[in-house]
């Protein structure tokens, strides 16, 4: 009896091992909303045996570093942005998301594939104002409002709805503004249309008015074990009487003129890797166009192999030959960019252990990157070609630093740009003048300021301190002696087209342009033309494609063609002018593949 017991402890014993030392199970299924969640997204999991707790974790978009931002047991998990800026999340972003099961014997199992998902951004809009005079009532009207508001139509977390709609004397909405339309529906009102008629008595038919809508949206939220309401609040863009016919509040319309090019189509870039695409850039060497990217491009890393490829007049072809083979072995490139100087390319990129930098003139030389450039840390490259020297910068901890290359050796220019929160630093060679730009953050904020810097000896001289809410990604041209510039802009703002008018200010040339906004690159012509390509909006954002827009000074014109196959994701757009022809190249929308385009494909527009 003692053998039996003493064989029936160990038994228990190792039993007790085998179970301590087995993994906590994987996730089997782990999946985020996708536009139904107004203010949220609705994190779930498949719920894994004998697991106590899960962690959740999000990409931040600002610093590209995963963050948990719930641990506990819930499998239905809303994020609604917290420990992000303003504690938001913001409108048409997407973002990223992992998770992981824990028990308290076996620790953490392995992380789940990685799931994106983005919050439903209500984009509430007005169609239809219009007054009849009453007859037999001095003074009185009869007015006739529609408003459109178009919802999901398996919205998750909808409370309430309210709408203010708001009239004034001025654009911006501060001379003599009064409230004149007010509604509240709850969230079983899924109606679309808001219409009807109400008696005014305010109305002067010899002023011009302008209107805007407040909303809000109350929604559920599940936060930490409870329901929770949170509220969504936005603003429709100003609508000027005249647009308030019937159909011109209507983003559905162009709401612009177009104008006519042949185009030429020249089908598929040829590519060696089936992946994603992103990061496009392209500059103009004579009157030949080139264009580079990042090829096989991993989301989940946000890494890929450079391309670089010209245009002969009849296709595009590689340019440069095979890349160098030390780059090649390199998969963790993240970032990169090129130039192009009397047939002469440059080359540089950055993977998370080396700097790299070529020159080719028939085939590439030897990596002319030097321990200087690499720093104790290094990000945000760019480079430029000025009277055929070569000049680069790059972010060397927080420090903006730009570098010369002599022939043999690298030298520094002046003392550091900037210091700092900076991102998206730039340079660029415009009409032999070396320009550089860069992204100044305020942390924990959304507020951004643009600095443009142009070079002056060694030193670096201010063209613009420019600051704005929500602002980002800016590309700059300059055009009869005046710098101009996009910024595609985040979350609720719609980003525009600048002209710099002094030091510390811009005009915005690209307001209510119909239904486009978020300019995504930018170029001008011989004619003195500027031409971006944008994003055409529509309520769906399956429907959201890209266009061509050139402005001649005085307004705006879409190239009269079918953008309806183009893909906005990936940052796979680009327009590039030599002379007076237009050279477009854009992602392929049903080639998406986890949001991002594996497909690319070019046109050109002669006149």
């Amino acid at each position: 009896m003692k053998r039996m017991i003493k064989y029936l402890l160990v038994a228990v014993l190792f039993a007790s091992i085998f179970q301590s030392c087995k993994k906590t199970p994987p996730i089997a299924s782990f999946t985020a909303s996708q536009g139904n969640c107004i203010g949220a997204i609705r994190l779930a999991v498949e719920q894994v045996p004998n697991v106590e707790n899960y962690c959740y974790e999000r990409k931040n978009p600002q610093t590209n570093q995963w963050e948990e931002i719930y641990w506990g047991y819930e499998n239905v998990f809303d994020d609604t942005g917290y420990g992000l800026p303003n504690d938001k999340l913001l409108p048409g972003q997407v973002y990223q998301y992992r998770i992981k099961a824990h028990t308290n014997k076996r620790g953490y199992g392995d992380y789940s594939e990685i799931v994106t998902g983005y919050m439903f951004s209500p984009n509430p809009y007005l169609k239809k104002i219009e007054y009849k005079k009453i007859e037999g009532k001095p003074d009185s009207y009869e007015m006739e409002y529609r408003i459109v508001d178009k919802l999901p139509i398996d919205i998750q977390n909808l409370r309430v709805r309210r709408f203010q709609v708001y009239r004034a004397e001025s654009y911006d909405m501060n001379l003599n503004v009064c409230e004149i339309l007010s509604f509240h529906f709850d969230g079983n009102n899924l109606d679309s249309i808001i219409a009807g008629t109400q008696e005014e008595y305010n109305f002067d038919k010899n002023k011009t008015y302008y209107y805007r809508i407040k909303a809000q949206y109350e929604y559920w939220y599940n936060y930490e074990i409870s329901y929770s309401v949170g509220t969504y609040s936005c603003n429709s863009r100003v609508f000027e009487a005249g647009e308030l016919s019937g159909g011109g509040g209507d983003p559905s319309g162009d709401g612009v003129g177009t104008i006519n090019y042949t185009s030429t189509n020249y089908g598929e870039i040829n590519s060696s890797s089936s992946g994603g695409k992103n990061k496009i850039i392209h500059c103009i060497d004579g009157s030949t166009a080139y264009i580079g990217y990042l090829d096989g491009y991993q989301e989940a890393l946000e890494t890929g192999k450079p391309v670089l490829m010209k245009n002969t007049g009849s296709s595009w072809t590689n340019a440069g030959g095979a890349m160098p083979a030390e780059l090649l072995a390199d998969n963790f490139i993240k970032d990169y960019d090129f130039d192009v100087s009397s047939g002469t390319i440059y080359l540089a990129a950055l993977s998370s252990s080396a700097i790299y930098v070529y020159k080719n003139n028939g085939s590439w030389s030897e990596n002319l990157a030097t321990p200087l450039l690499q720093g104790a840390s290094s990000n945000s490259l760019d480079i430029a070609v000025l009277n055929n020297q070569l000049y680069l910068t790059v972010r060397q901890n927080d420090d903006i630093n730009v570098f010369k290359y002599n022939g043999t050796t690298w030298e520094q220019v002046g003392s550091a740009v900037a210091t700092g929160f900076i991102t998206n630093t730039k340079l660029k060679n415009i009409d032999g003048t070396l320009y550089i730009w860069y992204e100044e953050h305020e942390s924990g904020t959304s507020q951004c300021t643009l600095h443009i810097k142009h070079l002056s000896g060694t030193s670096w001289v201010s063209d613009l301190t420019w600051s704005k809410d929500e602002a980002a990604n800016f590309d700059i041209v300059r055009l009869n002696n005046s710098l101009y510039f996009i910024e595609e802009g985040m979350g609720t703002e719609l980003g525009g087209v600048y002209k710099v008018e002094s030091s510390n200010s811009a005009t915005n040339i690209f307001e209510k342009v119909g239904k486009y906004a978020l300019p995504q690159s930018i170029t001008t012509d011989a004619s003195g033309n500027i031409i971006i390509s944008a994003i055409e909006l529509d309520q769906n954002i399956d429907n959201w494609c890209l266009a061509v827009l050139v402005y001649d000074g005085t307004s705006w014109k879409k190239v009269n063609d079918d953008f309806s196959e183009t893909s906005f994701r990936g940052h796979t757009s680009a327009v590039q002018a030599s002379g007076n022809d237009i050279h477009f190249i854009y992602g392929l929308k049903s080639s998406e593949v986890y949001l991002m385009p594996t497909v690319m494909k070019a046109k050109k527009y002669t006149k």
